[in-house]
C-alpha cells in the first residue's frame, strides 16, 4: 500500500516543522519554462518541498513544442509511489499525460493514496494538459476521455483554461462568463471541485472557481504583452501548495490567482525567441488578495 509509515524517532513536533511535501505528476521543459520545473519553483515560492514524477521528456524551447517521448506508465508510477512511501506527501498536483496508460496508473495510485488511512489528507489537484501555450497537442481524445471517466471521480480540484473547460464539459466552445459557469457545472458533475481559468477572455482576466455550494469569482485587470508561457502550470501548482498548507480551497484558489498576477507583471526570466519566462520570486508570506 502507498503512503509515507512514520519512522523511528520522529513525532508530531518534527513533522510540524518540516515544509509541507507537494508532488507534481508532470511533464519536463527543458527550457524550464513550464512543466516539473515550473512547478518545482512555485511549490518553493509558497514554502513547501518539492518533488516530481516526470511522464514525459517534451523537446521545446521558448518558441514551441518540438516533441516528446511519453514513459512508460510503470515508470511513472514507480516514481511516484516512491515519494509517497517515503515523504508525508500533502498535495499532488497532476499535470502532462501523454497517454491513456499513464492516465489509468495514476488514477490508480491515487486511488491506492486515497485507501491508505494515512494519507487522507492529500489534496489533488489536476490541470488537464491538452495542449502547449504554443497550440502543440500534448494529449489525444483518448486521454481526455480517460480523464473524463477516471480521473476527475478522484481528484479535488481540476484547473482548466476556456478550451479545456470546453472539451472536458462537451461544450461547444466556452468564451464568456456564462459558459464558464455552465462548463464548470458540468465539470463538477463529476464529483471534483473547478477553477475555470479565464485567462483567455477578451475583457477582464477573471477566474472561477465552482464547488458543490457556491460559485466564486475571481478577477484582475489583463495584463498588456506577449503571454507568458507555463501560466498555467503555476496556477494549479499554486493551488496545490496552498491545500498543502492547510488552506481551504476558496483561499488556496484566490492567492494562486494573485500569485500568477504578481509574477506575470513581476521579473522576467532569460530572454529567448519566443514567449517570456516568468521568474517564481513572490513568497507565501508576501501575498496579499486584497490588491
Amino acid at each position: 500500500m502507498i503512503g509515507r509509515q512514520q519512522g523511528k524517532g520522529e513525532n508530531a513536533s518534527n513533522v510540524k516543522m518540516s515544509p509541507p511535501v507537494c508532488l507534481a505528476i508532470a511533464g519536463f521543459d527543458p527550457s524550464g519554462g513550464a512543466g516539473i520545473l515550473a512547478d518545482a519553483g512555485t511549490f518553493r515560492a509558497f514554502g513547501c518541498w518539492p518533488a516530481a514524477a516526470v511522464t514525459a521528456v517534451t523537446v521545446q524551447d521558448t518558441v514551441k513544442v518540438h516533441g516528446y517521448l511519453a514513459l512508460e506508465s510503470n515508470l511513472v508510477s514507480a516514481q511516484a509511489g516512491a515519494v509517497l512511501k517515503d515523504l508525508d506527501v500533502r498535495a499532488i498536483k497532476i499535470g502532462m499525460i501523454p497517454s491513456r496508460e499513464t492516465a489509468m496508473a495514476i488514477a490508480e495510485l491515487i486511488r491506492e493514496v486515497r485507501c491508505a488511512s494515512h494519507n487522507q489528507l492529500v489534496q489533488v489537484v489536476l490541470d488537464p494538459v491538452f495542449l502547449s501555450s504554443s497550440g502543440h497537442a500534448l494529449a489525444g481524445p483518448s486521454v481526455e476521455r480517460t480523464i473524463k471517466e477516471h480521473l476527475l471521480p478522484l481528484v479535488d480540484v481540476v484547473t482548466p483554461n476556456l478550451y479545456e473547460a470546453a472539451a472536458l464539459s462537451g461544450m461547444e466552445r466556452v468564451h464568456n462568463e456564462y459558459t464558464m459557469v455552465e462548463a464548470g457545472r458540468k465539470i463538477a458533475s463529476f464529483g471534483c471541485c473547478v477553477v475555470v481559468k479565464g485567462g483567455h477572455l477578451e475583457k477582464e482576466a477573471k477566474d472561477l472557481l465552482v464547488s458543490k455550494d457556491a460559485l466564486y469569482w475571481m478577477g484582475s485587470d489583463r495584463h498588456e504583452g506577449p503571454s507568458p508561457r507555463g501560466t498555467g502550470c503555476r496556477h494549479s501548482s499554486a493551488i496545490a501548495a496552498g491545500l498543502a498548507l492547510g488552506n481551504g480551497l476558496e483561499q488556496a484558489a484566490e492567492e494562486a490567482h494573485v500569485y500568477l498576477r504578481n509574477i506575470i507583471a513581476g521579473q522576467k526570466g532569460p530572454k529567448g525567441h519566443g514567449m517570456p519566462l516568468l521568474v517564481d520570486t513572490s513568497t507565501y508570506k508576501h501575498l496579499d488578495t486584497k490588491t
